[in-house]
């Protein structure tokens, strides 16, 4: 078979998960498959950033036009109705693909013939609208949800978003598979140092790793912190992720709450960094409020940190038995259960444990595997 992977919307260093999961797709199907013929599509320049290990494995640079008329046409749902079709698409269709497979959430181009899967994280926007500008959420539910309902099948990255599509969308259950996600196992299974090679980190600190986007919830988990560090006056907060919205107001609650020598926020940081922060941190603490996976979760529990996070949306299912729950809209329930587990050691350690064991469920060898499977189930 010959398949189409499409990611002509691939933007290093500003998508979070989405980037993740498809560099870790692309490594984890390039180990499984020597059988299948793969073309991997990328906007003009980035073909360094994907290393290519197979030889099934070809990589097609596209050049993605940046004028109104192109923008218009490539996302457009409605072009295609009236007769118009997008150069890209044509290129695409051109490559005599079996299938193709739109890993970053939407069809771009959206005029394509070829059958399509596509991959979805999340339909956030349909839950939290207030979280988005008018045009943004206009763009969302346009080029979204005529995404899925055009594809001839899509992966879900959970059974919580699975569900969802088939709540809002009114997708059949029979046209989605969920395939859940994994980290890179061998990375996070790094040993622990003993010390980290980063300026000015502190000695015991719990850690979020998010960007700044308002779901993820920053605001409250300072007001929580600041009721935790009251009482431990050695524990400190870190924080790392790509900044983007409500930046300044974060910055100025810290200032607000007392807080700049105990919350460090370390910004952006390059993949490898990750692990040995996980490693060395009191607990992961995870206070989104909305998560099509939560891929933080299973990298700490593979590393070997304890995990206390939100009791919704998708982190139940991830996270299971092996975390501590609280109510993310509650800055008193987000403090008591930091409090609980630095009051109690035994606990932190029984979470390790558990965290260890949980993590295994998700594997690449399973992301490559189970995606096959959706490929040769709609070729």
């Amino acid at each position: 078979m010959r398949i189409g992977i499409i990611a002509l919307n691939f933007q290093p260093g500003t998508i979070g998960g989405v980037e993740t999961y498809f560099r870790t797709l692309i490594t984890q199907l390039q180990i499984i498959d020597k059988r299948n013929e793969y073309i991997i599509v990328l906007p003009e320049g980035q073909k360094a950033e994907i290393p290519i290990t197979n030889s099934q494995f070809s990589i097609l640079e596209l050049k993605i036009g940046r004028d109104i008329i192109s923008k218009i046409i490539q996302k457009n749902t409605f072009t295609p109705k009236i007769g118009y079709r997008s150069k890209l698409a044509r290129q695409i269709d051109d490559l005599q693909c079996d299938l193709l497979h739109f890993p970053i959430q939407i069809m771009l181009p959206y005029d394509v013939r070829t059958p399509s899967i596509v991959s979805c994280m999340d339909i956030q926007h349909e839950y939290l609208p207030s979280f988005f500008t008018a045009k943004q959420l206009l763009a969302r539910r346009m080029i979204y949800k005529q995404s899925l309902l055009r594809a001839k099948h899509t992966i879900a990255i959970s059974d919580f978003v699975k569900d969802s599509l088939h709540e809002k969308y009114q997708i059949d259950n029979a046209k989605m598979t969920t395939v859940h996600l994994c980290v890179n196992e061998k990375l996070f299974n790094s040993e622990r140092r003993e010390k980290l090679p980063l300026k000015k980190m502190p000695d015991k600190y719990l850690y979020y790793p998010a960007a700044t986007w308002p779901h993820k919830n920053h605001e409250r988990l300072l007001r929580a912190f600041s009721l935790v560090a009251k009482q431990f006056s050695d524990i400190s907060l870190v924080l790392s992720g790509i900044a983007v919205q409500k930046k300044s107001n974060i910055e100025k609650l810290i200032n607000e709450l007392n807080l700049s020598k105990k919350v460090h926020v370390l910004g952006y940081l390059e993949y490898d960094e990750i692990p040995l922060i996980y490693q060395n941190a009191y607990a992961l603490i995870f206070p989104s409020l909305y998560e099509g996976f939560g891929i933080p979760v299973i990298e700490a529990m593979y590393a070997g940190c304890p995990v206390i996070c939100s009791n919704g949306t998708s982190l139940p299912e991830i996270a299971g038995k092996a975390a501590i729950y609280f109510n993310p809209l509650d800055a008193d329930d987000i403090a008591r259960s930091a409090i609980y587990i630095l009051n109690n050691p035994d606990k932190r350690a029984d979470l390790i444990i558990e965290g260890k064991k949980n993590a295994l469920r998700f594997s690449g060898s399973s992301l490559a595997r189970e995606t096959i499977a959706v490929y040769e189930k709609n070729k």
